[in-house]
């Protein structure tokens, strides 16, 4: 047995790949002490070559999940490191990073050294933080376009926002929570509490999250009712109330219940089956909201989730 049989022996790694021991040896090495880098110089390139390959082959059934625990492990880590880089607006440290995800600081810079080397993420010459780099737009931007609310919803949402004078989005129930997938800032002046493309959003205390709760779309649980203003629901029962009018009305209404400053209105966008695709939904001042009233904009709401329903997604 050469070195690289026994090296995937010892890491219980199963031989079904033909042509990509070298890349797993690899991997399984690169995982090991600090003493043994010197075998891999010049060859950091492979690092994410491995991450691919255990990547398809996972995916694709050629190698049972859970076989490969480390580089099972490594994978996940370096998504959930990319994930925090890309929701945040600053750069990071090796330190913060580390920190966030309870990881040493050594596994944590050589995740970073192959996100760099990828270049998903990239490195400031002055402060030696980290930040996202453009090849996460060509990662993402072709699967976001390809979004059936994304294609039919740009000139919805912006005939939604100059209706009523305030930001419009699309949001999708995902992992538990909304998602928001599209927006259009009205007249493109950020306000205080615009949401990204993105961005997820707790589930009792605004209009996406009662929408899809109250449609059995996301998961309910009891514990998750924190108080976020004087108007949060925060019992279990009047929960259920709220959701039950909800589904009565067919749209929800967030009364400055995650923000003391600022009301929301969803509705439910269905496909030409009837099948919930997702949600349309605007942020509103409460200023506005007292000057124009509550049934002007579920009546702007409602009228754009039609629309977009009507296109048969």
């Amino acid at each position: 047995m050469d070195r690289h049989g026994k090296w995937l022996k010892a890491a219980k790694l199963p031989q079904r790949a033909a042509g990509i021991q070298s890349i797993l040896w690899t991997q399984v090495v690169w995982s090991r002490r600090d003493h043994m880098r010197e075998r891999l110089a010049g060859h950091r390139s492979i690092y994410w070559n491995c991450f691919e390959v255990v990547a398809v082959i996972g995916l694709n059934g050629g190698m049972p999940l859970g076989t490969a625990p480390s580089a099972n492990h490594t994978l996940v880590n370096g998504l959930r490191l990319l994930e925090i880089i890309a929701a945040g607006a600053e750069e990071f440290s090796v330190s913060e990073l580390a920190k966030d995800m309870g990881l040493p600081k050594s596994h944590a810079h050589r995740l970073l050294r192959t996100l760099l080397d990828a270049g998903y993420v990239a490195q400031s010459a002055d402060t030696h933080k980290y930040r996202s780099d453009f090849r996460l737009l060509a990662l993402a931007g072709p699967f976001a376009e390809r979004l059936p609310l994304r294609v039919h919803g740009g000139p919805v949402l912006r005939a939604l926002s100059e209706a009523a004078h305030s930001s419009s989005y699309i949001a999708v129930p995902h992992q538990g929570a909304p998602l928001i997938i599209m927006s259009d800032l009205y007249r493109g002046v950020r306000p205080p509490h615009a949401l990204g493309l993105g961005e997820r959003l707790v589930r009792h205390a605004t209009a996406f999250g009662k929408l899809f709760l109250a449609l059995k779309r996301l998961p309910f649980e009891s514990g998750e009712l924190k108080r976020l203003t004087p108007n949060t629901i925060t019992t279990v029962r009047e929960l259920r109330s709220e959701l039950a009018g909800i589904r009565r009305q067919g749209y929800a209404v967030n009364r400055c219940e995650n923000s003391k400053d600022l009301y929301s209105f969803a509705a439910p966008v269905f496909d030409a089956t009837g099948v919930l695709q997702g949600a349309i939904g605007l942020a509103v001042p409460p200023g506005l909201v007292n000057r124009e009233g509550e049934e002007h904009f579920v009546g702007l709401v409602l009228k754009a989730a039609g629309k977009l329903s009507a296109q048969s997604l």
